[in-house]
């Protein structure tokens, strides 16, 4: 484990908007987008360690689980607490929570200037649940006996000798803030309570300090701060200097166009340059809708359901301790997150102490008929919301489980015509 480790990547990384798009390219008219490494690999199968991002918590969650995860053939999720992922998973493995560790674990945050060690814990665990490692062990040795191919398990040889700060130390050696530290010393500070600083330059911590004081090189092909992007994908979206777009679909006025006043460097391909009828706003093409107006215009259109007698905007603003920790997940806490706690609700449709609920302004609610807590139906642009083919009688079920209802709160906070939820 001392040893110099030899490096050997394989992994080939893709952005998860394509999972979320339904791993489609993009394209319009006689125009494809999506090209080169850019074009997403089919996925098969999902393991997935301590996240309900890619699933549970997806944007566009509905469309992703009824049209594209069905396509995968196996889902596979580590986690100590029971997610919106887990419902959907086909194994699930109930792992250690950090207070369980037996195996130990290191963390940072990019905003705090400490390295965080897990130490190794007597506390007994609650249930019968394994270390992530463990999980990863196992299922090298099953492959290994598959296959007869012992490179398997070797992977994880270190976890097998029960000796994982080897991996640790290895990370520790190899990252600027960390390098010089020994992770038995750091793990031995933790069980004391005593976390140690990142080696940065500045404390607390200032990002580009180097750069801004010392004249050092940015992390930029140039070296230098750059607000002009010059590769063609850029000008060809009118992104090459900043600009504003549009919302995709919260917004009164035409979505996805680009606000920015005339300017020689702006000359962006139009949907007409790419084959695309003027008045396609399907989900694809409007992301390609590469249309300029300046303020004054802008503010002269609508959006396309407008005419059609959608008049709300509902937006969905993150709140950061409610969609990253588990916190808000205690009964406890769920009664206190909203107006509708309640620590005696009994509800098999949504069995928790609380509910969702969405913010209204009350002299909207009125003219709609709506009282304080209210029970209403939220819809979005029905041509491809809540999921492509919601509207086949054959989904009638997918489509039950799909449809949002919450509760109405009145909240005079919120403009009219704007709902949110938290």
């Amino acid at each position: 484990p001392a040893g110099p480790a030899k490096v050997r990547i394989t992994p080939r990384y893709e952005s998860m908007h394509y999972w979320t798009n339904g791993e489609r390219l993009m394209k319009a008219g006689n125009k494809k987008i999506t090209t080169g490494a850019h074009v997403p690999t089919p996925t098969k199968a999902i393991w997935q360690t301590n996240s309900n991002s890619s699933l549970g918590n997806q944007k566009g969650h509905f469309d992703v689980v009824n049209n594209t995860l069905p396509r995968s053939e196996l889902v596979v999720y580590n986690d100590w607490w029971w997610t919106g992922s887990c419902e959907y998973c086909d194994i699930v493995y109930g792992v250690d929570s950090w207070m369980e560790f037996k195996y130990p674990d290191m963390t940072a945050s990019n905003s705090n200037p400490f390295v965080q060690i897990f130490p190794r814990t007597p506390v007994k665990r609650a249930f019968g649940t394994v270390s992530d490692n463990e999980t990863y062990l196992g299922v090298a040795r099953e492959l290994a006996k598959l296959t007869g191919d012992v490179r398997f398990e070797k992977m994880w040889q270190f976890i097998a000798d029960n000796r994982p700060e080897a991996y640790l130390q290895r990370i520790i050696d190899f990252s600027p803030a960390l390098k010089g530290y020994h992770f038995e010393e750091l793990e031995n500070l933790a069980k004391a309570g005593i976390p140690r600083l990142m080696n940065t330059l500045t404390y607390p911590r200032t990002n580009s300090y180097e750069q801004v004081h010392d004249s050092r090189p940015w992390y930029t092909k140039t070296g230098r701060l750059e607000f002009y992007r010059p590769e063609p994908e850029f000008i060809d979206a009118g992104e090459n200097l900043v600009v504003y777009r549009e919302p995709s679909e919260a917004t009164y006025y035409e979505p996805c166009v680009i606000l920015a006043a005339e300017h020689p460097a702006i000359r962006p391909k139009r949907p007409a340059d790419w084959g695309i009828p003027a008045g396609d706003r399907s989900h694809n093409t409007r992301q390609m809708c590469n249309v300029t107006y300046n303020s004054a215009d802008l503010l002269a259109t609508e959006h396309p359901l407008h005419a059609k007698g959608w008049r709300h905007i509902f937006h969905t603003p993150k709140y950061r301790h409610g969609a990253h920790t588990t916190p808000v997940d205690t009964d406890f806490m769920a009664v206190l997150f909203g107006p509708f706690g309640d620590m005696y609700r009994r509800d098999k449709r949504t069995p928790s102490t609380g509910e969702m609920y969405v913010d209204i302004n009350p002299l909207d609610a009125r003219e709609l008929g709506i009282q304080d807590g209210d029970y209403v139906w939220i819809d979005g642009d029905p041509k491809d919301l809540p999921f492509r083919g919601w509207d086949d009688p054959a989904r009638a079920e997918e489509y039950k489980v799909a449809r949002l209802m919450a509760r109405a709160r009145y909240y005079p906070g919120t403009p009219q015509g704007v709902t949110r939820m938290w």
